[in-house]
């Protein structure tokens, strides 16, 4: 047992540069075919339907090297990963999430809405599955220690399945979201609480 927390911290530091590398290539499947022309259209759409959405625009040079700092920055805190910082670990939670599979589905699922393949779609697998190692090897120090503290019938649910669960979960989100928006707009509900905000009283 005494080589677990080592071991451990050698898969989390391995996921967290893995992770990092991915983010690398997705950010090169971006740059090289012309993301920002997809996306400041869509961003400038989505403003006129939603004003108070803050979605910035960026030019080529800023965008690319915001990426890139990041990347670089990724790769710099990687020996903390390795010994197990527990703050890297809390960190890597919403990293895995927001930036790997939020970004990776947001893509697979515009290109199969589209009927195109978008800029980014061809990484985004890649993405995904380092996001998703990312996210089950920042918690296996945690659930590796509650198996030592609970008994065996109240035993979380595998890693794995965990984090596949919260893929499909952000994936029906996103599948949802952007149909809705392309498609359908406001519900009429929105509308009314939209113009109940717009004339407040005190009821």
């Amino acid at each position: 047992m005494a080589g677990t927390g080592p071991n451990r911290n050698r898969r989390f530091g391995y996921a967290w540069l893995g992770f990092a590398a991915a983010l690398a290539v997705h950010v090169l499947d971006e740059a090289t075919h012309d993301f920002l022309y997809t996306y400041k259209p869509a961003v400038q759409a989505i403003r006129a339907r939603i004003p108070f959405l803050p979605l910035p625009t960026f030019t080529f040079g800023l965008w690319l090297s915001g990426l890139l700092a990041g990347v670089a920055l990724l790769v710099c805190v990687s020996p903390l990963a390795f010994r197990g910082a527990r703050w890297m670990r809390l960190a890597a939670w919403p990293l895995s999430i927001v930036v790997g599979v939020f970004n990776a589905s947001l893509h697979m699922l515009s290109s199969v809405y589209y009927r195109r393949w978008m800029p980014g779609v061809y990484s985004s697998p890649l993405l995904l599955l380092a996001a998703l190692f990312l996210f089950v090897s920042a918690r296996s120090q945690k659930t590796g220690a509650a198996r030592l503290a609970v008994p065996d019938n109240n035993q979380p649910l595998p890693r794995l399945a965990t984090g596949v669960a919260i893929a499909l979960c952000a994936a029906k989100f996103l599948l949802h979201a952007v149909t809705s928006m392309r498609n359908y707009g406001y519900f009429r509900d929105e509308l009314y609480y939209l113009d109940m905000a717009r004339h407040l009283d005190w009821g």
